[in-house]
């Protein structure tokens, strides 16, 4: 009897779905370039405490490795139901007071902790452009199949720049005689 049924299919709609996306981290004047660096995924060590006996929030600190950052695209998008306020105020788009989770876009998928690097002007009379770094909490699926699209829930990351040294950055950096340095951001 089930065989009957014609089965949803909304196979169409999310390729469709995927390439707008696609096209609009492309042309969108609010999209930008960024530099993603990757969480490798895997066994993180454990670099606190875990039974933290004042319960601070570092319990779950743990040692993150990252891959070469990698030039993307990337678009900072409202939470549901922040539409009118966010189009009045702009307030998704600027990064100024923003403790909060963030939803962005990207132009590649990541896993959760990758790291998120852009610059912008944080004022209008702001004469140099500030560098921005979140980390990737997690993710939600656009669309009512995978594979559309994905938006990434980021939080600004503590120490606002601060991410692993590229290689090039760390020939440049290291005396001769120094030990290696495991490339490595703590969250």
């Amino acid at each position: 009897m089930i065989e009957k049924l014609n089965p949803r299919d909304f196979r169409a709609p999310a390729r469709i779905l995927a390439e707008d996306l696609q096209t609009m981290l492309t042309h969108d004047p609010k999209a930008f370039d960024c530099l993603i660096f990757p969480a490798i995924p895997g066994d993180e060590e454990t670099v606190a405490v875990a039974d933290d006996p004042v319960g601070s929030l570092d319990a779950g600190e743990r040692a993150q490795k990252y891959g070469e950052p990698v030039l993307g695209r990337a678009m900072i998008v409202p939470e549901e139901g922040l539409g009118f306020e966010v189009l009045a105020g702009e307030v998704a788009n600027s990064f100024l007071g923003a403790t909060a989770p963030m939803n962005i876009l990207l132009s590649m998928p990541v896993h959760n902790y990758s790291l998120i690097q852009w610059s912008e002007y944080a004022t209008p009379d702001a004469d140099e452009p500030e560098i921005r770094t979140v980390y990737v909490l997690n993710s939600k699926a656009v669309g009512r199949v995978s594979g559309a699209g994905t938006v990434y829930v980021c939080a600004p990351l503590p120490a606002l720049g601060e991410v692993p040294n590229t290689p090039e950055q760390e020939t440049e950096d290291r005396e001769p005689d120094t030990p290696e340095d495991d490339c490595v951001g703590v969250l």
